[in-house]
């Protein structure tokens, strides 16, 4: 009796490891479909088919510009984050209108490594871009001024609002002309796609 007892306590052991094996294999298998279905940026509704996606894409320049303390900075002070660069300005209506919305992409996504660069092409700086942000409680977002537009011209900016999105490899993967829905499902799918994608190895 006991040694039936033992034989089949070690083949219900035997069948839970192979139900185990099983299972994991399933789950391989389905972590590879995923994969391969994620292997597209999603681009959807009016959001996609406002962004023009760039193959291959294209380093960002070295271009500096200023932040809240006017100290200068590039993009590369933010390599290894995915960083969406929004050129705008306070007199630009379609700019403001789209700006609560930048504002609550940041603070939802941030945690991830996610930054918004909005640089301002407001003449007079930090005097003007200061009180705008207090007035809408832009409190996600950094400041950042190009009041000479030295860097938009780096850039190729032809008109007001323009967004790129930069990889955390430091590459400009796409880019969007005109305001958007940037707290939009949509808009938040593509953010996470390259949210998502590995940290590049440190180049030292």
């Amino acid at each position: 009796m006991q040694k039936n007892i033992a034989i089949g306590v070690r083949f219900r052991r035997l069948a839970a490891a192979l139900l185990g094996v099983a299972v994991f294999a399933t789950g391989i298998a389905t972590g590879f479909s995923t994969a391969a279905q994620n292997s597209e940026p999603p681009l959807a509704g009016d959001f996609g088919g406002n962004f023009t996606l760039f193959e291959p894409p294209i380093p960002a320049p070295p271009t500096a510009f200023s932040d809240a303390s006017e100290g200068r900075t590039t993009l590369r002070d933010f390599k290894g984050e995915v960083v969406l660069v929004n050129f705008w300005a306070t007199w630009c209506a379609p700019c403001v209108a789209e700006m609560p919305a930048l504002n609550r992409l940041q603070a939802e996504l941030a945690p991830q490594g996610f930054r918004i660069v909005a640089i301002s092409q407001d003449r007079r700086g930090l005097d003007i871009v200061k009180p705008f942000y207090e007035k809408l409680d832009l409190d996600a977002m950094g400041i950042y001024l190009d009041p000479k537009g030295t860097a938009s011209r780096q850039f190729e900016v032809r008109g007001l609002p323009t967004s790129l999105l930069v990889d955390r490899r430091n590459r400009i993967i796409g880019i969007l002309q005109g305001p958007a829905e940037w707290d939009s499902p949509e808009a938040k799918a593509l953010m996470q796609f390259y949210l998502d994608q590995p940290m590049p190895a440190s180049s030292g």
